[in-house]
């Protein structure tokens, strides 16, 4: 349990929803690896007869298990409501800009037009430097040679079974072979822009002693007391609270954790741990460095937008989770685990690729009807030419979509006008407001006909401990972008008092008032 936690505060979200805290400062939440999950086991018993673990993903079930959440607008906590797709009546921006898809071992998509970009959107779209491992291409990257036991040990989901009597558990692994996930509503990051005409000045309060470096339990939050965040959105409690916010005008990404709202009039976040992160920077941290996902890896980094899949082309490497990621094992750009698999499989921060014997049309003959299947043509390329790296944990293999998206809107043309799934026929006039026969922009099953296996492991750099066994373990492995550095250094070297970050308000260096989370 995390230093300044209650233990309610502590192991209420991974207790109700599978899902682990983020690590902090080296120490660990409910639902860490095998040595740790004794305080959890009680109540994942209560799911008798079957095989419970921490997860960062839904199971799907239905593709059309998609709820509706208006653009910049979460309401928490709501349980979101399985609707079917619904006609969007918003207007489509005008195209201004042509953009033609990735080049490499992918299968060519038709040239589209895309909306103009804002700031946010570019900032979203392809954070970080070209130098960034989110931004490289791994085309011609080598093979791991343990790559084949690596994705057969990642597709270990670690769980508890209960016996005829309560107190009879027993920690089980039991081979995932589900296909890939797309979350858009559960355990993916809203992403609200700071810079948005409605936003207004929030003030932050850390639920922790808010204090520099080397005690800065709060993470950066000593850098920050306010932002400004549009009015009457909230993160969810029951996925982490997790939060990010970007402010592009500064350059910096805010991803928050354990996040709740007050109320509309007081215009305050709490949370309990906050990771500013350079826009223009390398996207990851050294190792030992925390962040608000348990890798210690940006949580805005690697989702799927709606901008991406208008354009047709994603231009970085995606965010994916696995079933049972490497326990006490990682390699960059992770700096930590949360991974309670075995101790030689896939770690965290590792780099997949899509086989080049898998084929776009076996992807698409897997597919449920009525699916964006040039969205499906996108990550596909996306997976071939960026690939993905593995961030957390989760109940089957997980992609992530951008949540404060109504994701729902009709599938349309360069003209605006609705189209079937290969997103250039046009439906007649009758069908194009009828949401019988619309394609949803993305349900979450456009990799459907994906596996776990279809992957293979880019060689992996030095593997480092969590925690540390060595001096090798606390020094940044992997070629290229150096490290993010951490602000503040030591106490002696932290920024008085008065400081102030662009883009926010004064810096205080005392400890944060107690706040009560709102809702």
């Amino acid at each position: 349990m995390t230093a300044g936690l209650t233990r309610d505060e502590d192991d209420w979200i991974g207790a109700q929803s599978g899902q682990r805290p983020a690590a902090r400062n080296g120490v660990r939440g409910a639902c860490t690896d095998t040595l740790r999950v004794g305080r959890s086991l009680a109540v994942l018993a209560l799911s008798a007869g079957v095989i419970v673990a921490c997860g960062g993903s839904k199971t799907p079930t239905t593709a059309s298990n998609q709820a509706t959440i208006p653009a910049v607008h979460l309401v928490s906590p709501k349980k979101p409501s399985g609707a079917s797709p619904t006609t969007s009546t918003a207007a489509t921006p005008s195209p201004t800009t042509t953009t033609t898809p990735a080049t490499g071992a992918t299968t060519p998509l038709p040239t589209v037009t895309v909306p103009s970009d804002k700031e946010f959107v570019n900032a979203i779209d392809h954070p970080f430097s070209a130098s960034s491992p989110w931004n490289t291409s791994i085309v011609s990257a080598a093979v791991d040679p343990r790559s084949s036991a690596l994705i057969a040990a990642a597709q270990l989901r670690l769980g508890v079974k209960q016996g005829s009597i309560i107190e009879s558990l027993s920690l089980q692994r039991r081979r995932i072979t589900a296909p890939l996930y797309i979350n858009t509503i559960k355990w993916t990051p809203p992403v609200l822009d700071a810079d948005a005409s409605n936003a207004v000045s929030t003030s932050l309060l850390c639920r922790q002693p808010n204090l520099p470096p080397p005690d800065n339990l709060c993470g950066d939050g000593y850098l920050v007391s306010t932002l400004k965040i549009p009015p009457a959105t909230a993160p969810y409690p029951q996925y982490d609270g997790w939060l990010t916010v970007i402010d592009a005008a500064a350059g910096y990404g805010y991803d928050l954790w354990r996040a709740r709202r007050g109320t509309a009039a007081t215009a305050t976040m709490s949370y309990q741990y906050l990771r500013r992160w350079s826009l223009t920077g390398s996207g990851y941290l050294p190792p030992t460095a925390p962040s608000a996902r348990g890798s210690g890896l940006p949580m805005f980094a690697g989702i799927i937008t709606p901008e991406d899949l208008q354009a047709g082309v994603i231009r970085h490497a995606l965010a994916i989770s696995v079933p049972g990621p490497a326990a006490l094992n990682f390699v960059q750009p992770a700096s930590l685990t949360d991974g309670n698999g075995a101790v030689t499989s896939l770690p965290e921060g590792a780099r997949l690729r899509l086989k080049a014997s898998v084929s776009l049309a076996s992807l698409l003959r897997e597919i449920p009807g009525g699916t964006n299947r040039r969205a499906s043509a996108t990550i596909y390329n996306t997976l071939r030419t960026y690939g993905a790296i593995v961030v957390d944990r989760s109940a089957v293999p997980t992609l992530y979509a951008q949540l404060t998206t109504d994701w729902t809107t009709p599938l349309r043309d360069a003209h605006g006008i609705a189209t079937a799934p290969d997103g250039r026929t046009e439906l007649p006039v009758s069908e194009r407001n009828n949401r019988r026969f619309v394609t949803p922009l993305l349900r979450g099953g456009e990799v459907s006909g994906l596996r776990l296996s279809d992957f293979e492991v880019i060689r992996l750099p030095t593997e480092l401990k969590d925690p540390p066994v060595n001096a090798g373990d606390t020094v940044a492995s992997l070629p290229g972008a150096s490290p993010q550095a951490l602000p503040g250094g030591t106490a002696a070297t932290a920024p008085a008092a008065t400081a102030a970050v662009p883009g926010t308000g004064a810096v205080p260096l005392t400890p944060s008032a107690p706040a009560t989370p709102g809702p």
